[in-house]
């Protein structure tokens, strides 16, 4: 979630400019109280509301995809990977990736170390579904 952060600060900094407004007038026109609020959108101290967001990409004349930043073409390929996933491990497998790639580089050796310990148990392991991973693993 990190980048989704990272983009909205530099979407709003960025289209603020380029529309040569100031942190006050792009308050105003976001129906925020004060220019402060737009100062700490631009810091990353905090982010704007759904229904302020919404204002913001009216105001910009972008959609919320290129406000969030998920308008590029990685993101498009990972959409279509997590489909896939989805289509044939489950919603499950989908979530569990996301997690792992939320964790740091020890975490994750965490989990396929747990991962592999679970394997090999009888009581954890689909022998059948584990064959099928094997035989694609190689073919590659």
């Amino acid at each position: 979630m990190k980048h989704i952060h990272e983009n909205i600060v530099n979407n709003i900094i960025s289209h603020r400019k380029r529309l040569n407004l100031s942190q006050e007038q792009l308050a105003e026109k976001a129906g925020v109280k004060k220019f402060t609020t737009v100062s700490n959108w631009e810091r990353g101290a905090n982010l704007p509301n759904t229904e302020t967001l919404f204002k913001l990409c009216e105001i910009f004349g972008i959609t919320m995809d290129e406000m969030y930043g998920v308008n590029t073409p990685v993101v498009t390929e990972s959409r279509a990977a997590a489909e896939n996933i989805r289509k044939h491990y489950g919603e499950q497998a989908v979530h569990l990736i996301m997690m792992f790639a939320a964790m740091n580089d020890r975490g994750q050796k965490k989990v396929v170390d747990y991962t592999a310990d679970l394997i090999v148990n009888p009581m954890y392991a689909d022998k059948e579904k584990l064959a099928g991973i094997e035989r694609r693993v190689q073919r590659k």
